[in-house]
C-alpha cells in the first residue's frame, strides 16, 4: 500500500472516531455517586432512627418518598462530603442528606436533614445576630432553637480551653440539578454542627444542627437545619 494510500486509510478512521465521539451520549455526573445515589431517584427512608426517638427528636420521618432533585459536593478537613437535596411531593418542606466518605470512597456518616429555618437579615445589626466575631450565633458554644431545645457545638478549636466562640467553618459547595452538569450553582458556606445525643429504649439517638450563612451570586440567608444520623442502609430506593 502507497504511503497516501496509508494516510487516506487513517484519515478515515480519525473521521469515524470522531463521529463516534460526536454521537456517544455524554457520561452522568451522578454516575458512580455513593449508595447508588441519582438524580431523579425516589428514596424513602427506613423509619427506625425515628421511632427510637419518637417523643424526643425535633425532626419527624417523612412519610412517602423522596425525589432527589440536585446534588452538592464540597471538601471539608479534607473529607469529602455530597449534599442529596431532596423533595417531597406533597409539601413544600425541603431535605437533604449528607454523605460523608472515607479515603475509599466509602460511606461512613450520613445524616437526614430538614431546613427548619430560614432567615433573612434586613440590616447590618440583623446580620450581627449570627455571624459577628466572638457574638454571633454561628460558633458559639451552645445553640438555642425557637423551640428551647439546646445543642452544644461539635467542631472544636485547638485550643484545650474550649472557647466559648469560634469561626465559622468555611468552604465552598458546587450544585447540580443537570445530570451532564451544564449548570452549577456554587454556594459559599459559613457553617457549625451542633448535636445532642437522646437517650432512649433502644438505645442513644444523635439529632445535629447545622447553622449556616449561606452566599449565592445574587443574596445570602441563614439556613438553620435539624438532622438525624442515620446508618446508609436505612435508605432504601424505589
Amino acid at each position: 500500500m502507497s504511503q497516501m494510500g496509508m494516510l487516506a486509510r487513517l484519515s478515515d478512521k480519525l473521521i469515524q472516531e470522531a463521529k463516534k465521539k460526536l454521537t456517544r451520549e455524554p457520561e452522568r455526573v451522578d454516575r458512580n455517586m455513593p449508595l447508588g445515589v441519582h438524580l431523579g431517584d425516589v428514596i424513602t427512608l427506613d423509619s427506625t432512627a425515628f421511632l427510637l426517638g419518637a417523643g424526643q427528636l425535633l425532626l419527624e420521618c417523612p412519610q412517602g418518598g423522596l425525589t432527589v432533585k440536585a446534588i452538592g459536593y464540597y471538601d471539608l478537613a479534607s473529607v469529602k462530603y455530597y449534599r442529596i437535596y431532596l423533595d417531597h411531593p406533597c409539601n413544600d418542606d425541603s431535605y437533604f442528606l449528607t454523605l460523608g466518605l472515607d479515603d475509599n470512597g466509602e460511606v461512613v456518616e450520613t445524616i437526614f436533614f430538614k431546613e427548619s429555618y430560614e432567615i433573612y437579615p434586613q440590616n447590618d445589626a440583623e446580620w450581627a445576630e449570627w455571624i459577628e466575631e466572638n457574638e454571633g450565633h454561628i460558633g458559639h458554644y451552645q445553640l438555642t432553637l425557637p423551640t428551647e431545645t439546646q445543642y452544644t457545638r461539635i467542631f472544636q478549636s485547638d485550643d484545650d480551653n474550649a472557647p466559648d466562640w469560634i469561626g465559622p467553618v468555611e468552604f465552598e459547595e458546587k450544585i447540580t440539578d443537570d445530570p451532564y452538569l451544564t449548570s452549577v450553582v456554587k454556594v459559599q458556606h459559613s457553617s457549625m454542627l451542633y448535636g445532642r445525643g437522646l437517650i432512649t429504649n433502644g438505645g442513644t439517638v444523635s439529632e445535629y444542627v447545622w447553622a449556616e450563612k449561606q452566599e449565592y451570586e445574587d443574596g445570602a440567608m441563614i439556613v438553620v437545619s435539624v438532622g438525624v444520623l442515620i446508618e446508609p442502609t436505612f435508605l432504601i430506593k424505589i
